[in-house]
C-alpha cells in the first residue's frame, strides 16, 4: 500500500487543537468519538440485504479527512498524509450481535469495540454493520479519531449519509460523503508565510490572555473563592482515578418537551436541565457507593466555536468548567444554582477570542494529564457533559428508518464519565460512557437520571399549579453491565 505526501499547501499541517488529541492519546485513553445508529429492518421492497450494504460501503472511496494518517517528521511540523489506497475490508466490518440480540448485547458489543484504540498506521476511522437484533433491525457503529472531527462535524457527516425520503436508495457513507455547508478552501502556497505569521501572533496573544487568567484563577482558588472555569476545585471521587482502556456504556432517551418546559420555567437551557439531573444522579450514586461529596461536583461542558454552516473537518471547540449544584440541594434549588454558575462560566468564554478559548481548553486538559501523571489525586473536573444538535424529522438508510442515534464519546484526563446528548426530533438521545474499572454500571446512572428528571418535573408542576396533571415521562434506557463480550464476524458476502 502506497502513501503519497499531502499537497504542498500549508493547509495539510495538523492544526493545534487536532494535534493535542494526537499527543494526549495513550493506550488507556483512546481519543476517538463514535456514534451508534439503530435502524428498523429494511422493508421487503428495499431490495437489499446487510451484506449488500457492507459491500457497498467497502466499495466507497474515503474522502478527506478519512483518507489521512498523521506523520511526525524529525524536522518540520506534524502533517497529514493522504493514502492512495485504503483497505476497506479493515475499515468496514460486518458483525453479528450475540443472542438473544437485545439492547444489552448490542451495548456490550459497542463498548468493547469502543475500547480498542484506532491503528494510526491506518486511516483513523472504522465502521461496523451489526446484524442479529432480536426485533429484526440492525445497527451501525462508527468511530473516528477526535483529531479528524468534533462532535458537531461528526454528527453532520453521519446525518448527511442518510435521507429524509424513505424512497431514496442507500447514499454514500459518512466517510465518502461531503457535507453541505461552508468548508475551508485550499490556500495558495504564496499565502502561507503571511498566514503563519498571523497565526503565531494570534497564538501569542491568546496564550498571554490564558496565562494571565490562569494566575488570577489560581490566586482566587487558593483564597477559597474560585472563579468560573477554574479546574482542580472538584472533589475527589472514585470515578477520577487513572483510566484503563476498558469502557462501559448505557443509552437512554428523554422527551425534549419536558426538558424544554423545565428549562423555560427556570430561565435556563435544556443543557442546564440535563446537567441538573446528571448531577443529582451522580451525587446519589456516589453516596450509595460510600463516597458522598461535601461540595459541588465540577463538570466540563464542551462548547462549539463553529460558525453557522461551517462543516470544516477539524476540531473547533472550547470547554466550560463549572461547579454544579450543592450536594444537598432540592431539585429546583439545584437547577437555579446550575443556571447561575453556567451563565457566569459562559460569559467568560464568550469574552475570549476563539483562539484563546481553544487554547484555554487545551491547557486545562494537558494540565490535568500532567498533574495526574505526577500522582496528584484532585481531578481537574469530575465528569463531562456534552450536547450536540441533531436532525429533525425521520431519516432513512435505503428505506430503513433510523430509530436511535446515540453518541459514544471519549474519556481522558482522569475523567471517568462522559455523558453526551444528541437531539433528534422530540427525543434527546443520551450516551453514557465510563471507565469500566471505575464505573462498571453506567446503566445505574441512567436510571438515577430518569428518577431525578421525574422529581424535577414534579417540583416544577407543583409550583406551576397544584391541580395541573402530572406529565408522564416517556423515557427509556438500555442496560450494559460491562461484562466480557464474545462476538464474531458474520459471514458477510465479500
Amino acid at each position: 500500500m502506497t502513501i503519497r505526501p499531502a499537497a504542498t499547501g500549508c493547509r495539510r499541517r495538523i492544526r493545534p487543537a487536532d494535534l493535542a488529541f494526537l499527543f494526549a492519546e495513550t493506550h488507556g485513553e483512546p481519543l476517538h468519538v463514535g456514534a451508534l445508529l439503530v435502524f428498523d429492518a429494511p422493508p421487503a421492497t428495499a431490495g437489499w440485504t446487510l451484506a449488500d450494504l457492507v459491500a457497498l460501503y467497502r466499495s466507497a472511496s474515503p474522502v478527506a479527512p478519512f483518507n489521512r494518517i498523521p506523520e511526525f517528521p524529525p524536522f518540520g511540523s506534524p502533517r497529514w498524509l493522504e493514502r492512495d489506497a485504503v483497505d476497506m475490508h479493515y475499515h468496514v466490518r460486518h458483525l453479528r450481535v450475540p443472542a438473544p440480540g437485545g439492547e444489552q448485547q448490542l451495548c456490550e458489543l459497542v463498548q468493547e469495540l469502543h475500547s480498542e484504540p484506532l491503528d494510526r498506521r491506518q486511516s483513523l476511522f472504522r465502521a461496523f454493520v451489526v446484524e442479529g437484533l432480536a426485533d429484526g433491525g440492525f445497527a451501525l457503529y462508527a468511530k473516528v479519531h477526535h483529531a479528524l472531527v468534533d462532535g458537531i462535524s461528526g454528527i453532520t457527516r453521519v446525518v448527511r449519509s442518510l435521507s429524509s425520503d424513505v424512497r431514496d436508495p442507500i447514499g454514500p457513507p459518512f466517510f465518502a460523503s461531503v457535507p453541505a455547508g461552508r468548508v475551508a478552501r485550499p490556500k495558495s502556497i504564496a499565502s502561507c508565510p503571511a498566514r503563519w505569521t498571523e497565526t503565531l501572533m494570534e497564538q501569542a496573544r491568546a496564550s498571554g490572555d490564558v496565562s494571565s487568567g490562569a494566575v488570577r484563577k489560581m490566586i482566587a482558588a487558593l483564597a477559597g473563592a474560585p472563579e468560573p472555569n477554574t479546574p482542580f476545585v472538584a472533589p475527589v471521587t472514585p470515578i477520577n482515578g487513572p483510566l484503563s482502556n476498558g469502557r462501559a456504556m448505557a443509552i437512554m432517551s428523554l422527551p425534549i418537551g419536558v426538558l424544554r418546559s423545565i428549562a423555560h420555567s427556570q430561565g435556563g437551557t435544556i443543557n442546564d436541565v440535563v446537567l441538573a439531573i446528571v448531577d443529582a444522579a451522580m451525587v446519589r450514586y456516589l453516596a450509595v457507593r460510600g463516597a458522598p461529596v461535601s461540595r459541588p461536583l465540577v463538570a466540563m461542558v464542551p462548547v462549539s466555536l463553529r460558525a453557522r454552516g461551517d462543516a470544516d473537518a477539524t476540531t473547533k471547540a472550547s470547554a466550560i468548567v463549572s461547579a454544579l449544584g450543592d450536594p444537598n440541594s432540592s431539585p429546583r434549588a439545584r437547577m437555579r444554582q446550575i443556571v447561575e454558575r453556567m451563565e457566569a462560566a459562559k460569559a467568560e468564554v464568550r469574552a475570549m477570542s476563539k483562539t484563546a478559548a481553544t487554547n484555554n481548553a487545551i491547557a486545562m486538559y494537558f494540565l490535568a494529564v500532567g498533574l495526574g501523571s505526577l500522582g496528584v489525586r484532585r481531578p481537574g473536573v469530575n465528569l463531562v457533559v456534552s450536547n450536540v444538535p441533531g436532525p429533525d424529522g425521520d431519516l432513512f438508510l435505503g428505506g430503513a428508518r433510523l430509530r436511535g442515534l446515540f453518541p459514544v464519546s471519549a474519556l481522558g484526563a482522569r475523567i471517568g464519565l462522559n455523558v453526551t446528548l444528541v437531539s433528534r426530533g422530540e427525543q434527546m438521545h443520551m450516551g453514557l460512557v465510563s471507565d469500566r474499572s471505575q464505573l462498571a454500571d453506567p446503566e445505574r446512572i441512567a436510571t438515577l437520571c430518569i428518577e431525578a428528571l421525574e422529581e424535577l418535573n414534579a417540583a416544577q408542576m407543583k409550583r406551576a399549579s397544584s391541580t395541573a396533571p402530572k406529565r408522564k415521562l416517556a423515557s427509556s434506557r438500555s442496560r450494559c453491565d460491562g461484562s466480557s463480550l464474545k462476538h464474531k464476524e458474520s459471514e458477510a458476502r465479500q
